[in-house]
């Protein structure tokens, strides 16, 4: 029986569904490179020393845990959705487990090292029903928990078990994503397998800046994905990442809303196409 060390438990800060976990100083992907590839759509892991880790509840405060274990362990029945992907320690000193936008920062004693990945979800359906908790007044709602020990030999991410209604949701929107990158053909691939081919903007629409903002000096970001439909023009927009949390994003939703692409072409087709765009907001750029 493998023995387990816990390393962490307490309440974390999510935002927009997402807590992250780290074990390097920098390369973190963007938006959908977390799931490009994968079966699950709860564990991202499409960076080598980054995961993306989804939640039920969209803001406020959910419990994790996390342990380390000396073997594979054992599946434990009373979590309602489990998955698994392989990850990288490069940096123990940045190593831990990060809320969105940096609201939480716990650092995590893992080695440098290849590891397998457990993590594992309840009450995600609960959650996703209040939405949003009160930080510090209310008792958090689901529970995460992530297992983590060596594995010399990266493997595929695997969706292990799937009960709620939540989980469903994020795992089926990552197999839409990953057809629609199977469907480029492999002359736009890297030998990787990454896609490569992009969606090429014909007009850009520099966002308003809102005017609280200004006054206040407020700089941040906004990271939309979207779909470019077969007429060039943006659907199924979703903002997948900002700092400072809901300052510019309806600015930025605005914006993206007004471009306009070249309609992509597959084997003479019209067909949609994925694009990710980050719009910066500084008052005073350089």
């Amino acid at each position: 029986m493998p023995r387990m060390k816990r390393l962490f438990s307490g309440t974390v800060q999510v935002h927009y569904s997402a807590m992250y976990f780290q074990g390097a100083a920098s390369g973190m992907p963007e938006g959908g490179q977390y799931f490009e590839g994968q079966v699950n759509g709860l564990c991202g892991a499409g960076g080598r020393s980054y995961l993306l880790l989804m939640t039920g509840l969209h803001t406020g405060g959910v419990k994790v845990t996390i342990d380390f274990w000396d073997g594979e362990p054992p599946l434990d029945d009373s979590w309602e959705e489990v998955v698994e992907v392989s990850f990288v320690v490069d940096d123990p000193e940045y190593t831990g487990i990060l809320g969105w936008g940096g609201a939480s920062w716990a650092p995590i004693d893992l080695r440098r090292g290849r590891y397998r990945v457990r993590y594992c979800g309840r009450n995600m359906d609960a959650a996703r029903r209040t939405d949003t908790l009160l930080v510090d007044r209310e008792e958090p709602i689901d529970e995460y928990s992530l297992s983590f020990w060596f594995s010399p030999v990266g493997a595929p991410d695997v969706l292990i078990k799937q009960t709620s209604e939540t989980a469903a949701i994020w795992h089926q929107e990552t197999a839409r994503v990953s057809r629609k990158a199977a469907q480029i053909p492999d002359s736009h691939r890297t030998r990787g397998g990454a896609k490569v081919v992009q969606a090429k903007r014909v007009r850009v629409v520099a966002p308003t800046y809102p005017q609280k903002a200004l006054e206040q000096g407020l700089t941040g970001y906004v990271t939309v994905e979207l779909v470019v439909d077969v007429k060039g023009e943006p659907t199924e927009l979703r903002i997948v990442e900002a700092y400072p949390p809901e300052v510019f994003d309806q600015a930025a939703l605005e914006a993206v809303r007004h471009w306009r692409y070249e309609p992509f072409m597959l084997d003479g087709v019209p067909t949609p196409i994925s694009d990710c765009v980050v719009l910066s907001f500084d008052p005073e750029p350089e």
